[in-house]
């Protein structure tokens, strides 16, 4: 496989896209500007038209780079006649960039290095020095020299300073991990990427974190834990579609390719490769072209079809050739010897499998090469420690001498201390007692709080006390007319009913029927008045099915119809709170049918967790806000909602109705609840 290209150049494409988006974001707050990708507008004609070429070299990266080279060379002779320092480094450094794409690595390094002077005296770009490090150490990744990439990319980070947030170090840590992969440490590159992941997701980075789940599960795939692979992969690829971010999303197709060669799954691996394959004409990134044919070409071999096989493999070993890319020629190598061994060609076999030799004989000397530059540096810290801790011995040697100056010194200071320790004393006496002064202060304005508060709860009892007779008196009275005027005029009925059968026939037999319907009517209203005051109906029925009921018998009157909406399921109150919330309920709509001309009414009841809300519309009248809200029968509700310790709002509007709700915490509703109700009146 090509391990080299898909850790290394899809890495540098994603770490130069993330420059990109950052630079983008950063020109548009005026801000901390920083990455070689966009510039933002400056007042003067010569630094407009420096940001212009630099954006349109930039438009033409993939497309036309020669162009696009030479459009960043004019903006270095602009900025170099402006004497604007900033742009010189950013456009040297697009510049740079631009030849790392084209795999020209050397000129890359050499105008890198011409930036950096100007990067690090950047004025409105701080964050240049740490683009052009991380672009530096991209590089060297892709020439396989490590500890020249891990020395880079940790500058990079060092350049950030205490800028915790910075979204290059989200790509740094993806840099560092891909290097630990290269080198056999997959354990070591998947704590890097976990610490990039944890800080694109809080601060909700999408696009930097796709390509850091992609780096994530490549880590997986060296552990060989395939399924957690596949999870980082799927997530990545879901969030680069949602991005739109067409070479991202290549990258990530490449790998599950990858991922299903190592599951021994070749059709569906080809199936994501396909996918990757049609992109490549938006993404016109060749490195990851190289690693995408060379997939395909042993996908198809893993099926037997040796001439797919073929038709990619070859132009992936060419293009690896022209760029110079070792371990992607020795992998193509490999596996076309064995294709041509499969096909029957063994001269071609023979020929690729002598190449492979060589190949692999050069990476081994390179890895030897880069073991023995790890053991120069490790050789060079220590000679560093060394020369560190004879400067600490010598340092230690003058300490000791200036101690001894330094005695009397102490001798004579002591006198002052001890003044100054006194004087301390006095001041600390003194904040002392100002600290009492204004915890007294706090203590009284505490008091007075709680005073506050008690006065509030016993304005609560009061009210609650003043509903509690409230209902009392309507109980009696209820009462009265239920068992008294009611069962009088029950009495009169059937006394006069008697009447009229004896009379029946006479002269008087219509007045008695008209006396008679009146009394019927007159009792009607009597026995409908006590169900008002002290309605039965919540013995009988829930809270619920008591306002149903309510709503059909104002709609038989034809005056009003009213709709009742119940969302959820209410659960059981106490039931003086259910009869305190019916009243409220039943003295709006009372309030509607007498003052605001409304023909519809909506009652809307929702309960969300521990939270009942209620409320009511209409298409009356309504009035002026102010108006109307003084009434007796708002302050009347007003009261009612306080002592159930709920929130109310009222608004209205002249011809625009009016809507009330009312908000009430279930815990609140079942402490005020008292035993005041729990008889009522039954026929």
């Amino acid at each position: 496989m090509f391990a080299i290209s898909r850790g290394v150049y899809r890495m540098l494409s994603f770490t130069v896209i993330c420059v990109v988006i950052f630079i983008m974001a950063m020109a548009a707050t005026a801000q901390e500007r920083a990455v070689v990708t966009a510039v933002p507008s400056f007042s003067t004609a010569d630094t407009q038209r420096i940001a212009a070429l630099n954006n349109r070299g930039r438009l033409l990266r993939w497309t036309n780079r020669d162009s696009s080279i030479r459009l960043f060379q004019e903006a270095v002779r602009l900025s170099r006649k402006a004497g604007f320092l900033d742009g010189v480094g950013f456009s040297l450094s697009n510049m740079a960039v631009i030849l790392m794409d084209s795999g020209r690595y050397e000129e890359s390094l050499f105008w890198f290095r011409q930036a950096l002077p100007y990067c690090l005296q950047a004025v409105y770009y701080k964050k240049l020095p740490s683009v052009l490090y991380n672009n530096m150490g991209n590089v060297y990744f892709a020439y396989g020299a490590y500890s020249n990439a891990a020395y880079y990319y940790y500058a990079a980070v060092k350049a950030l300073g205490n800028d915790t947030l910075s979204p290059l170090r989200i790509s740094a840590y993806s840099n560092l991990g891909a290097i630990h992969i290269r080198l056999g440490q997959p354990r070591q590159g998947l704590f890097y990427f976990q610490r990039g992941e944890m800080q694109a997701r809080r601060q909700k980075d999408d696009f930097r974190l796709s390509f850091t789940l992609n780096n994530k599960g490549d880590a997986f795939v060296a552990l060989g834990e395939y399924r957690k692979a596949l999870v980082c992969y799927q997530e990545a690829l879901q969030l680069a579609r949602k991005e739109e971010q067409a070479d991202v999303e290549q990258a990530v197709e490449i790998s599950l390719g990858e991922l299903m060669l190592h599951m021994d799954k070749p059709h569906e691996a080809i199936d994501y490769l396909r996918r990757a394959l049609s992109r490549s004409a938006v993404t016109g990134d060749h490195i990851m072209a190289i690693q995408l044919y060379y997939n395909m070409g042993t996908a198809y071999y893993r099926v037997n079809n040796f001439k797919l096989a073929k038709e990619f493999l070859l132009p992936a070993l060419r293009n690896a050739e022209t760029f110079g890319l070792l371990d992607n020629i020795t992998a193509a190598h490999e596996t076309l010897a064995s294709l041509y061994e499969e096909t029957g060609d063994l001269p071609a076999a023979l020929m690729h499998q002598r190449l492979y030799s060589q190949y692999r004989d050069s990476l081994l000397h390179k890895e030897r090469t880069e073991a023995v530059n790890q053991l120069e540096v490790k050789y060079s810290t220590a000679q560093k420690d060394r020369e560190l801790m004879q400067s600490q011995l010598l340092i230690t040697r003058q300490q000791h001498q200036l101690n001894e100056k330094n005695t009397l010194i102490s001798i004579v200071s002591l006198g002052v201390l001890l003044l100054t320790a006194m004087v301390l004393f006095l001041w600390a006496l003194y904040r002392n007692n100002q600290h009492k002064q204004r915890l007294q202060g706090q203590l009284i304005r505490t008091m007075e709080k709680e005073k506050e508060i008690m006065a509030r709860e016993e304005e609560i009892k009061l009210m609650q006390a003043l509903m509690q007779g409230e209902e009392k008196e309507r109980t009696r009275i209820a009462r009265e007319l239920h068992d008294g005027i009611g069962g009088m005029l029950a009495a009169i009925q059937m006394h006069f009913s008697a009447a009229r059968n004896r009379q029946r026939g006479a002269v008087q037999e219509h007045n008695m029927d008209e006396i008679m319907k009146m009394l019927e009517n007159a009792a009607d209203e009597v026995r409908k008045t006590a169900h008002n005051l002290m309605p039965d109906i919540l013995i009988k029925h829930s809270f619920e099915e008591a306002l149903q009921l309510y709503c059909e018998q104002i709609n038989s009157g034809n005056k009003l119809q009213v709709d009742l909406q119940i969302h959820g399921t209410i659960n059981a109150l106490p039931k003086p709170v259910e009869l305190s919330l019916y009243r409220i309920v039943q003295e709006l709509i009372q309030n509607i049918i007498k003052h605001a001309d409304a023909g519809q009414a909506i009652i809307q009841v929702n309960q969300q967790e521990k939270v009942l809300s209620i409320m009511i519309e209409d298409n009356g009248a309504g009035f002026r806000s102010g108006e109307g809200q003084a009434g007796i029968g708002l302050q009347n509700l007003r009261s009612r909602v306080q002592a159930l310790q709920g929130f109310l709002s009222i608004e209205s509007a002249t011809d625009a109705g009016t809507t009330v709700y009312m908000e009430f915490g279930m815990e609140k509703l079942c402490r005020t609840a008292t035993p005041h109700t729990n008889v009522l009146v039954q026929e």
